[in-house]
């Protein structure tokens, strides 16, 4: 009796034991979208960093889930990491920037996104509005 038990479920394991963190990625993706309540997609993009730690698009994907779950430290960390491995993306600071200016954001977080504020200009970035409206924000939470 106990191998009907366990039978199947040794299966089940087989089967999720070779999903690559491309698959969990997408699988979170489509859990979030279809029921963004839930914290399921929060566990798939955990087992996909967890195969794959440096894995570009789902840092990304994380981080703007988290972004919009308003979990911003946790964004900020994911993008942190982000930049570390590909610091030449301008959206990547851009994301980063969101995160960063708050209302409550401490200095050294407002001046680390007037910092990543200017490498976004000077990699590409050159949404004229959104580049103002950062700029005043900092300002306006610095004084």
């Amino acid at each position: 009796m106990k191998y009907l038990i366990f039978t199947p479920l040794f299966l089940i394991g087989l089967l999720s034991f070779g999903q690559t963190a491309d698959e969990y990625l997408e699988l979170a993706l489509q859990q979030h979208k279809e029921n963004p309540i839930t914290a399921t997609a929060r566990t798939y993009f955990h087992k996909a960093l967890k195969l794959e730690p440096n894995n570009e698009k789902v840092l990304y994907e994380f981080a703007m889930y988290n972004i919009d779950k308003k979990a911003y430290d946790k964004a900020q960390d994911l993008l942190t990491k982000l930049l570390d491995i590909a610091e030449d993306n301008p959206n990547y600071y851009w994301q980063r920037i969101r995160v960063l200016v708050r209302p409550n954001s401490l200095d050294e977080e407002l001046l680390l996104a007037r910092r990543d504020l200017e490498k976004a200009i000077s990699l590409g970035y050159n949404d004229k509005a959104k580049i103002k409206q950062a700029r005043e924000l900092i300002d306006k939470y610095l004084n």
